[in-house]
């Protein structure tokens, strides 16, 4: 899940409990409203990468949720 940090139609809060349901939840942030594909597209590529690196081909379940994380802007 990659949540925008500056989104006011889908807020990052609304994520922040998404680990209690889904189960290998990956989430991370980027600096962006909610256009984050045309905002900020090297970091979203850059987040997609590591997962599929790490996830899909690597040995790990999941990148987790960052320590700390609230949903709040960055």
């Amino acid at each position: 899940m990659i949540t925008a940090s500056r989104d006011d139609a889908v807020l990052p809060a609304f994520a922040k409990r998404m680990g209690e349901n889904v189960k290998h939840l990956t989430l991370r942030e980027v600096p962006t409203s909610h256009w984050a594909l045309w905002e900020g597209a090297g970091g979203v590529n850059r987040i997609i990468e590591e997962w599929i690196e790490k996830v899909v081909f690597g040995e790990e379940k999941s990148l987790g949720v960052p320590e700390g994380y609230t949903g709040s802007k960055l």
